[in-house]
């Protein structure tokens, strides 16, 4: 299908080709020509696939193999040590060649999409780890705003089945030992890890208004913020409520005519609660005291659903997965359960704020409010 020779397709890392497949696939349900695209782009989000390491451990292995021999096996004869030596190099895995080494690079997807979709603007690879999606669609969005291209394909791709991968991010945040994911619920303890790529193509509202595309979304409003500390591993509250201030102010819109949050939801205790402080602080509470003659704003709750619950934590790409859901919620006008919380930590209930659904629901929506936001 892509033209890629049959032993360059045996030797290259599995996750340029799910890159590959789903960013072509995205092209083609936007009904675009796969040539010329002169005044198109790729921004492509990926996390550290470990098999890019395994070079590195045959390369060990023929500088410190004598020494293990010692160790090991005093009595090794020096015809034996070679043999011994080779044998654990092969048993390391393959050697480097041409084709393993274009195909371990992170930074060459971006480039295999756009030779196949024949583009001529900007196309390169992101890395942030779980930020790496929606790194990549914000650049693909300030590339459209500043006319340096008109059309973008965003996509991003986590490959984090390797057992190296999984021991190394439960040493981090510890997976569920429940084997799912319930973000927000009082007994949640972890997330489980997830696989896939997800891609999107945007561009400038008016162009798609006159191309007479399908229009799933349209992105009015983009925020990002760092900040809390490193050895947390975790964003702090005003970081996030920042982020999303960001966005709103972009937008133009007030955060209570936001229906729909599809948030981080991770499952992971620290995590839950501090985005429940961030957005408690954000959407305000219920509660909050009044001057004299002050009338509250009429109270509205804001939907909340997590995509981890459904699919896992996919790493480099749970942020464009979590985007592509929620553009897919105002599209369809649905609102998909979060049926995880069962048991809702406390943090959210006092909001008062925030829904929780048990079942799907129609995203019902008062016109006078504007178009459905999330």
């Amino acid at each position: 299908l892509f033209r890629i020779p049959p032993k360059e397709l045996h030797e290259m890392l599995p996750q340029q080709l799910l890159m590959l497949k789903t960013a072509v696939g995205a092209w083609d349900d936007a009904r675009l020509e796969t040539g010329n695209n002169t005044r198109a782009g790729a921004f492509m989000g990926i996390g550290l696939d470990p098999n890019t390491t395994n070079y590195h451990v045959r390369w060990r292995v023929e500088q410190e193999g004598a020494a293990w021999a010692k160790k090991l096996k005093p009595d090794h004869a020096e015809a034996d040590l070679g043999k011994w030596v080779s044998a654990l190099r092969d048993a390391a895995g393959p050697g480097l060649t041409a084709n393993r080494t274009m195909g371990g690079l992170g930074s060459v997807i971006a480039s295999r999409i756009a030779r196949e979709l024949s583009m001529g603007g900007p196309s390169f690879t992101i890395s942030s780890e779980e930020s790496s999606g929606l790194n990549a669609l914000k650049t693909g969005v300030r590339a459209l705003q500043n006319g340096l291209i008109d059309t973008a394909l965003v996509g991003a791709v986590e490959m984090t089945g390797d057992v190296r991968s999984l021991f190394c991010r439960n040493a981090l945040r510890p997976f569920s030992t429940a084997g799912k994911t319930t973000p927000f619920d009082a007994d949640a303890d972890g997330a489980v890890m997830g696989e896939g790529a997800g891609a999107v193509v945007l561009k400038r509202l008016e162009d798609a208004v006159r191309d007479k595309d399908r229009v799933y979304c349209v992105i009015k409003g983009v925020g990002a913020s760092t900040g809390g500390k490193p050895q947390d591993l975790l964003p702090d509250a005003p970081s996030y409520a920042s982020s999303m201030k960001k966005a709103c102010d972009e937008a133009d819109c007030m955060p209570e005519y936001i229906g729909y949050v599809e948030t981080h939801g991770s499952g992971f205790p620290p995590e839950d609660k501090m985005e429940i402080e961030a957005l408690a602080s954000f959407f305000g509470r219920t509660d909050e005291p009044r001057g004299p003659g002050i009338l509250a704003p009429p109270v509205r709750q804001h939907v909340l659903g997590s995509v981890k619950a459904a699919i896992g934590h996919t790493g480099a790409a749970s942020s464009l997965a979590s985007f592509i859901k929620a553009a897919l919620c105002v599209y369809h006008e649905m609102l998909p359960p979060l049926k995880a919380a069962k048991n809702p930590i406390p943090e959210l209930l006092e909001s008062k704020r925030f829904l929780i659904p048990p079942t799907p629901r129609y995203w019902l929506h008062d016109r006078a409010d504007g178009p459905r936001r999330a």
